[in-house]
Parts: structure tokens; sequence; C-alpha cells
């Protein structure tokens, strides 16, 4: 379906030829094997998409920007010395949805990955910082693994990356750097984790003596309509209240 909100996840790594790829899967990645485009686990009948794609020269690049500095130069020349890429493609717009993403694409980490890219966020992570994230407990691990903060021009600051978890986006700006990024996560954090009711003309306050934001609704108008960092949820406007009525 075309409106379906869906999380893509790449994976490099040196595999011989596609017919290594099926027979690593089929041998290492317990349980699930692929056949026709599909990715099967033959326990619980789960299904995702699985597209394979010869060797990218741009992908270190890629991996380098996406990885915001986090991953080694032995990891990046690894990752530039792939033979192919392997894309699991799986529904998105919910935690539950989000975290089978995440168990998948470990599985795929055992079949000789050399890392993970979130292609709907834009987010990289080596084998070990990705595996310890998934190894959380609490449910905040999810914007750590889907969501990305970004600075547009002016000092706006916003998320990319909650349609991955069936949220909106937040926008902010107006405030210096360290509020802005402080109240993004917590914002969005608090979204993740109590999934509340937000009525547009409510206020929100990261700590004591912080600026009060008024929150906004507004559709996305970052990025076209299905491109993969789209968020076809939204976006919530935080404006600082004082600016409503400026003093003279």
């Amino acid at each position: 379906m075309k409106d379906e909100q869906t999380i893509v996840i790449g994976i490099p790594g040196k595999w011989k030829n596609r017919d290594a790829i099926v027979e690593a899967i089929a041998q290492h990645s317990g349980g699930y094997i692929f056949a026709g485009m599909m990715l099967n686990h033959t326990e619980t009948n789960e299904s995702f998409g699985l597209e394979i794609y010869e060797k990218d020269p741009d992908l270190r690049k890629a991996f380098e920007f996406a990885g915001m500095g986090q991953l080694t130069e032995e990891e990046l020349q690894a990752i530039d010395e792939h033979t192919f890429t392997i894309y699991i493609i799986g529904g998105g717009g919910s935690i539950e949805l989000a975290q089978k993403m995440m168990t998948v694409s470990q599985a795929l980490l055992k079949i000789g990955g050399l890392g993970i890219k979130i292609e709907t966020t834009g987010k990289a992570f080596n084998n070990e910082a990705w595996n310890a994230i998934c190894a959380l407990k609490e449910e905040a691990k999810y914007y750590e693994a889907f969501v990305t903060k970004l600075r547009a021009q002016d000092d706006v600051y916003y998320t990319c990356g909650m349609h991955n978890l069936g949220l909106k986006d937040t926008v902010i700006g107006a405030v210096d750097m360290d509020t802005a990024v402080y109240t993004l996560d917590l914002f969005s954090i608090y979204q993740i984790v109590e999934q509340p009711t937000i009525e547009p003309g409510e206020t929100f306050s990261a700590i004591e003596n912080a600026p009060n934001f008024e929150i906004l609704e507004e559709k996305d108008n970052r990025y076209p309509e299905g491109d993969g960092f789209y968020n076809k949820f939204g976006m919530w406007i935080l404006r600082p209240e004082q600016l409503e009525n400026p003093t003279s």
C-alpha cells in the first residue's frame, strides 16, 4: 500500500555473491530464509521485504555523514570495501513495528553485516553500538535508534525520524542551541514513553525556569511526500510563549 509507513534499514557486507548472502541468511540468521525478495522467519512467520544492491562507491561517505563521528576510520574503510548492501523493508509507524525491525536487523548483522544505516532517518551505527541500543529496556531506545536532530537556517532545530514510530517530528527556534536540543530530546522521548494526547494550543516546558513553549501543529513541509524522511503524521512547532507579546 502506497500510504503505509515503512522503515528501511541498510546493512553492507563483503559477501562473495548473492548466493552467498542467501546461504549466510539460512545458516547464521537464527531462523530466517530469503526467497522471492522476501525474508521470512520460519517459526514466527514474520516477513519483510529484502533487496540486494551491488557495491555503492558513495556508501562510505553516507555512513560517515550519518554516523556523526561515531564510526572509526577502520570501520569506514571496511564499509568502503563492501561488495553488496542488503536493505530490509518493513512496516513502521509504531513502537511495535520499530521493535520488529530492530530484531530482524540484529539477525542480519550476524551474517556478516558491517554496520547499520536507518535509511528512513539518515542515522548510522557500528555493530556494537546498534546491538547495545537494541539491548536497552527503556523505550527511550527507539529515539536513539530511529530519530536524529538537525539544524536548519536561522537557528531552527528539528527532529527527523519520528514517523518511523508513528509520531510527529518537532521543530523549535528562537532559543539557544542547548535549550533547543534539550527540549527536543525531552519532548520527543515524552511522546514515545508516555504516548500522550497532545492538542495544539497546549504548552510544554522542559525544566523549571526554562521557556514555556506553545505547541502548534503543522504539515511536514521539509520533505516532499514520498521521500523517506517525510513525516505523514506532521510536525509539532514549539514556539516560546514570550514571543507572542513582545514588549516595546
